[in-house]
């Protein structure tokens, strides 16, 4: 990966340029994707009220039912 600085702002930020062979973009992607989720995930948690018992859904449970011969 090559980094290159384009220009410093005004505000003190400042402006890359980043070359990736596609291996490296993939897994910048993957990471991303992991990462946002995980903070999804995170952030969903707190919206669960204390004392409050959220409801189940049971729609999906039939989709897996019987897939798997082993079990009951």
């Amino acid at each position: 990966m090559d980094v290159k600085l384009l220009r410093e702002n005004e505000d003190g930020s400042a402006d890359y340029t980043f070359d990736m062979t596609d291996e490296e973009r993939q897994a910048l992607m993957r990471f991303a994707i992991i990462e946002s989720l995980k903070r999804g995930i995170e952030e969903g948690k707190k919206l669960a009220v204390k004392g409050e018992v959220m409801p189940q859904d049971d729609t999906q449970t039939d989709l897996f039912e019987g897939e798997n011969k082993n079990e009951p």
